[in-house]
């Protein structure tokens, strides 16, 4: 048995980072490409579980939500604009899918290469506070991804993404936005490792966001570390360091 979820998101512009819109339309998209596979028990109803997690579950932020095109707010189920954060929709169950064919793996190197070049105002992603809930963000992210298939069906995945990036505290509710403070700089570093087989799968990802120099108000570091795999090797652990 796989648990697994998708996003239906996008890209927050001028930034690395996604945003997920909808739960629901993922999971209905996902089904639709494993009945178009032929890959499940002809025979086999399409079943939901009982409620795995809340609905609706987690928010789009206020500032992403009313940037969205007429066409995404209405498929959200949103209102025109907002000043609150708006429910991500979900019945919180997944549909059950029983796959009894397989497919032949085609064996081959993948590698992507992709450069973000930061240009945008974003919420401050930790250490926040007083005048320092929004940054204007600037710089190169570097993104690489690779992908191995070998012949035995072995999948690998490898993905990094680095770079320095200047911050500027910021007032949004101005046009443009109002520095509140000087520029600084964060270092960016987040390496991510997958592999899946017939016998065992594993994941494992390390962020690390550190903003320099580390002195000053509401500055700090962030490291994320995940491990999922057979045994005891799964894990997450969040630590967040603040400066007063």
């Amino acid at each position: 048995i796989t648990i697994a979820n998708a996003h239906f998101e996008l890209l927050i512009p001028g930034t690395h980072e996604h945003q997920v819109l909808h739960w629901e339309l993922a999971e209905q998209l996902v089904v639709i490409d494993f009945l178009r596979s032929g890959l499940l028990d002809p025979g086999g109803p399409l079943t939901l579980t009982p409620a795995i997690n809340p609905a609706p579950w987690r928010e789009i932020p206020a500032m992403i939500y009313n940037g969205l095109p007429d066409e995404l707010k209405a498929l959200v189920g949103g209102p025109p604009s907002t000043t609150d954060p708006v429910p991500i929709l979900t019945d919180g169950q997944a549909t059950i899918l029983f796959v009894t064919g397989q497919s032949t793996p085609t064996p081959g190197v993948t590698t992507q290469e992709y450069t973000i070049q930061f240009n945008q105002v974003i919420p401050k992603p930790f250490c926040s506070g007083d005048a320092f809930q929004y940054l204007y963000v600037t710089g190169p992210i570097e993104l690489t991804q690779r992908t191995i298939v070998t012949q035995g069906g072995n999948y690998v995945t490898m993905f990094r993404a680095h770079g320095q990036l200047d911050l500027t505290p910021v007032d949004p509710s101005t046009s443009p936005p109002t520095p509140l403070g000087d520029t600084y700089t964060a270092v960016i570093n987040q390496n991510d490792h997958a592999r899946l087989n017939d016998h065992l799968s594993s994941v494992s990802s390390v962020v690390l966001q550190i903003e320099v120099p580390p002195s000053g108000p509401f500055r700090g570091r962030m490291k994320v570390v995940l491990k999922v795999g057979p045994g005891s090797s799964t894990g997450y652990d969040m630590e967040v360091e603040c400066t007063p």
